[in-house]
């Protein structure tokens, strides 16, 4: 298992191992309605790094694969997770009151499949960074190819 930390920073991914159900809902500083029914896991790096910098973001995501998560040229975290030859992409951006995130998967004609989202209330107003797509709403292919903005807790 993998955590994934898309956006800038010092390390794009890091070894991890479930170590247990908790009981109850994942915490969070802020109501998550969306995780209603979700099961929350604790989860323990397993990699031989130092500790986590503290400009690593807070909130990051948690993918079963041993895909190696690299930054491309673009600085954008992929993988991958399907084997075909053709990498993931995983996003994280910011709108309304938290942070969304994305997997997507790049085709064959350059366009992008947006596969998963998920969103991170933070109960508090943001700075939009999001492009179409990347808030889970609207069509889940891009064209754009714009420089993309940047989800388990620590």
């Amino acid at each position: 298992m993998m955590i994934v930390f898309p956006g800038p920073g010092p390390v794009p991914a890091r070894r991890a191992r479930l170590a247990g159900r908790l009981p109850g809902e994942c915490p969070a500083e802020f109501p998550q309605p969306r995780w209603d029914g979700y099961v929350a896991y604790r989860v323990e790096l397993t990699d031989p790094l130092p500790a986590v910098p503290p400009e690593t973001p807070t909130v990051a995501l948690a993918v079963v694969s041993a895909a190696p998560w690299a930054r491309n040229a673009d600085g954008v975290v992929e993988a991958d997770l399907d084997g075909d030859g053709r990498p993931e992409e995983a996003r994280r951006c910011t709108a309304d009151e938290g942070e969304h995130l994305t997997i997507w998967s790049l085709l064959q004609d350059g366009s992008r499949q947006r596969r998963w989202h998920e969103y991170y209330d933070w109960g508090g107003f943001t700075d939009p960074t999001c492009h179409p797509g990347e808030n889970g709403e609207g069509p889940a292919m891009s064209t754009d190819s714009a420089p993309r903005r940047e989800a388990v807790r620590r």
